[in-house]
């Protein structure tokens, strides 16, 4: 895994420099910590352009320096830099080397360089795998960005009149002089309103991400993207359920072997949840003597805890287990994670990730885990809502909301304890009579609309746009207009929330560490045939995840396949009323935080005791603005001492 970033030119009187190539690479350290490179070069005709590649290394694939990046063909013409991991390189290679291309390496990287000369642009279907890479044709003169069919690996990038730059990070191109930072407010309302900024939006104006599955070609000053990849929703042909489970077996055996392969010492993530038991019960299909080491995490609060679960796992597959208890320094790990998140972000999981990557990082190099699983296979309470709420639609019958409630508490017991829950279950009772795109809002929202109203400014109501997170929504689901709502919603979820926000945690918390993080559940065929199933496959009356849990039942512990769903949890609620009270109080209701214009204070303080006042759980409301106060006062203020490890010093070598 590493971390890439470079840079276009087409105006002479400022040409791409060296050194801010360093600078653009050297803010990518953690990601790449064990090597550093930069390729530069610059038309000496008309017109003029100038280019820069910045690279910076983690050794997973050939740990020879053959593997070197900025990476080129033999010729010298075409450069590329990679992130990511090629799981089909080898029958790639095979196959390029019957053409007659030569290789010096053993890396994935290379296989980019010739199956362009080989393929062209369209080479880019070939690959199965996670990446973001950008790769230079010198006597074009055009520069191909593309990104990961599920968007495991980020890519930003912003154009202007005369030139394009683009990194792995947001951070590393603040790093460019000439790039102007001004915060765009309608991310911002989007950011309240889903816990993240969706693509292809980011925080910055003029700043954008690269779309899942998408390629970007920069030619002659102007750009043209494309999607080479999108989510086929088509109902495959009616397997039985044994044929079914049998299948997904296979697949997902195979997306958890592509992903063992490493020259670096290799793990697991172990929640005891089903998604990466599951992966652990392949692992050791795989290898039946081979060493697994799992890694799981803890708090103190026992209803956040779910070691005792990862510890039945990892007794039953007979795994190295290691384990964490977390006792957070908030004061301190906090600015370090919003710095390493990039833009503001609301879900609280990637603390504990943090803390998990920080951990196993001094045990091994590659760690996979369990992400996707729900989305793939249903494993949200809110699946069950949905089909909850279409029948009590369709059958016009009226509900108190306490009436209501009490329903659907009985039906969720185990999550319905906490009062965050209660809130959520309020919202969706009151909004039985919105549109699909609002009650799924009003179902895994931050803050609703009147919400939000209450709380901004006037001045800043009227600079965001009025659809917002529902304009945004509503387009998710309709690239899926043959599916009803409750069917469709999976399909939303892994085109948004997983991309935008699962595996956005999951990238920068990881290579926080230098961590790689791989997604058997992820697999493009495993989602291809997932996507595929029938929606009663998946939730079956109360049944989340209904065909994984009965192909896995023969694998692993009858009490991971029936405990109920518990998350990645974090008690912030609990912190602010606690260890975080004053620092909650002193950061949002000082004036530094009102002074933005954003927020006015009466709203805020009443928000504040609505929480404090235990009758309400807003810690998650209110952990959203002060992560936002955070990022402001690091990426706009420039507060960033302590935020970043230390760069190593490392000699560079500059091709030109």
């Amino acid at each position: 895994m590493c971390g890439i970033c470079g840079k276009i030119s087409l105006n002479p009187n400022r040409p791409v420099h060296p050194e801010v190539i360093v600078r653009m690479a050297r803010t990518l350290a953690h990601r790449g910590p064990e090597d550093e490179g930069v390729y530069t070069d610059q038309s000496e005709e008309p017109p003029f352009l100038s280019i820069g590649l910045g690279h910076r290394r983690l050794k997973i694939i050939d740990l020879s320096e053959r593997a070197h990046q900025p990476f080129s063909n033999e010729t010298g013409k075409i450069w590329v830099v990679f992130n990511g991991e090629i799981y089909n390189y080898r029958s790639l290679r095979s196959e390029l080397i019957q053409k007659g291309h030569p290789f010096r390496s053993q890396s994935d990287t290379e296989v980019l360089v010739h199956l362009y000369e080989e393929e062209g642009i369209d080479f880019v279907n070939r690959l199965d795998g996670m990446f973001a890479f950008a790769l230079w044709d010198e006597e074009k003169k055009l520069l191909l960005l593309a990104r990961d069919p599920m968007g495991k690996k980020p890519l930003f990038y912003a154009e202007g009149d005369d030139g394009i730059i683009f990194a792995s990070e947001l951070k590393a191109i603040l790093e460019d002089p000439d790039f102007k930072r001004e915060v765009d407010r309608r991310a911002i309302d989007q950011y309240l309103s889903l816990y993240y900024i969706p693509a292809p939006l980011t925080i910055f104006k003029g700043v954008k991400k690269l779309l899942p599955g998408y390629v970007l070609i920069y030619e002659s000053g102007k750009t043209t993207s494309r999607s080479y990849w999108s989510l086929n929703a088509e109902r495959a042909g009616g397997l039985s359920e044994k044929k079914t489970k049998e299948k997904l077996l296979a697949l997902l055996q195979e997306a958890t072997r592509k992903r063992l392969e490493s020259d670096v010492p290799l793990g697991v993530f172990l929640s005891g949840g089903i998604d990466s038991s599951a992966v652990v019960a392949m692992m050791r299909r795989i290898s039946p003597k081979g060493t697994i080491r799992s890694f799981s995490i803890g708090f103190e609060e026992s209803s956040y805890d779910e070691r005792p679960f990862a510890r039945l796992v990892a007794e039953n597959f007979k795994t190295e287990h290691h384990e964490f208890l977390i006792r957070p320094d908030l004061l301190k790990v906090l600015p370090k994670m919003v710095w390493s998140l990039d833009e503001p972000f609301a879900d609280a999981s990637a603390l504990p990730t943090f803390y998990l990557a920080q951990h196993t990082r001094e045990a091994v190099t590659v760690a996979l885990n369990g992400d996707g699983g729900d989305e793939l296979f249903g494993g949200y309470e809110r699946y069950v809502a949905n089909v909850l709420s279409e029948w009590l639609r369709s059958t016009h019958l009226t509900f108190s909301v306490r009436t209501l409630s009490s329903l659907i508490a009985t039906l969720f017991n185990g999550e319905a304890d906490r009062a965050n829950f209660s809130v959520r279950l309020k919202r969706f009772s009151e909004s039985l009579g919105r549109s699909p795109e609002e009650r799924y809002l009003d179902w895994v929202g931050l803050f609703r609309k009147d919400e939000r109203e209450k709380l901004y400014t006037a001045s800043f109501r009227e600079s965001i746009e009025s659809e917002g997170a529902f304009g945004y929504l509503k387009k998710c689901y309709d690239r899926f207009p043959e599916h009803p709502f409750s069917a469709a919603t999976p399909l939303v979820d892994m085109v948004s929330y997983l991309p935008n926000d699962l595996l956005v945690k999951a990238d920068r918390m990881t290579m926080a560490h230098a961590l790689e993080g791989r997604s058997p559940f992820l697999d493009r065929d495993l989602v291809a045939f997932a996507a595929s199933l029938p929606f009663s496959m998946k939730v079956r009356g109360l049944t989340q995840k209904y065909i994984l849990k009965r192909a896995l039942r023969p694998f692993l512990p009858k009490e991971i396949i029936k405990r109920k769903k518990q998350g990645f949890g974090v008690p912030v609620g609990l912190w602010f009323r606690r260890e975080l009270r004053p620092m909650l109080k002193d950061t949002l209701l000082g004036d530094r935080f009102l002074d933005r214009g954003i927020f006015e204070r009466e709203a805020v303080q009443r928000l504040i005791e609505r929480h404090l006042s235990g009758k309400e759980d807003m810690g998650q409301c209110l952990f959203s603005l002060f992560i936002l106060e955070l990022w402001y006062r690091i990426f706009v203020d420039g507060e960033r001492e302590g935020v970043s490890r230390s760069e190593e010093q490392m000699s560079l070598e500059v091709k030109r």
